[in-house]
């Protein structure tokens, strides 16, 4: 069985906003913003805004995606 990891210690330690542009560098290089685009294209991203031109996501729903999408190997 595959344990589940909890992202929300990040929570405090991030911008409550996170640009699309943003999110590779802030997260360590885990998912690239090219990445993030293709999955929002086919409707399987995290729920998205957009601010102007920019697509900007809430730091806590980033981060509850990543958890839904990430599992401890063993």
């Amino acid at each position: 069985m595959h344990q589940k990891i909890d992202f929300s210690n990040l929570i405090p330690k991030l911008p409550p906003l996170i640009s699309r542009d943003h999110v590779e560098t802030l997260l360590g290089g885990v998912i690239s913003c090219k990445t993030l685009a293709n999955l929002d294209s086919l409707g399987e991203g995290p729920k998205r805004m957009r601010m102007g031109r920019k697509v900007v996501y809430k730091t806590e729903d980033l981060l509850e995606w990543l958890e839904t999408r990430t599992v401890i190997l063993n």
